[in-house]
This record gives structure tokens, sequence and C-alpha cells, in this order.
């Protein structure tokens, strides 16, 4: 989690999301999303597409965290 908040506290401390974000829990929430997941594709690989989670995950994050433009 270290890692991720860190990262997101330096994109809000640049400005590319919005001021108001709490770092740690979006750090929290993104790796939740993550793991769930990984954990659900281990258990049925056929059923949930990494790829497929992983763009829309990256697109939702770039609606939800950005800065209003």
């Amino acid at each position: 989690e270290i890692g991720v908040g860190n990262r997101c506290q330096q994109v809000i401390e640049r400005g590319e999301a919005r001021a108001d974000l709490n770092a740690k829990a979006q750090a929290i929430l993104i790796l939740s999303a993550v793991r769930g997941a990984l954990l659900q594709h281990r258990l049925d690989p056929d059923r949930i597409p990494l790829t497929v989670v992983r763009d829309e995950l990256l697109l939702n994050l770039t609606r939800t965290l950005s800065r209003a433009r």
C-alpha cells in the first residue's frame, strides 16, 4: 500500500489528480480492486479476462481521479 499511496500522493501534488483525494484511501481501493480481480482470475481464469479488467480499471481511475478541465 505504501508504494501505491506514495504514487497517488505524487500525482495529486503534481496537479494531475483532484486535490481533494485521500491518497491512502485511493491506494487501498486500487489494491483491493487488483487483488480481487487476481483472486477471481485464479479461481476461474476462463471467466475473468485480466487484460479487460485492467483496461476498465485504468479507464475508471482516469475518469474518477482526474481533475475537471
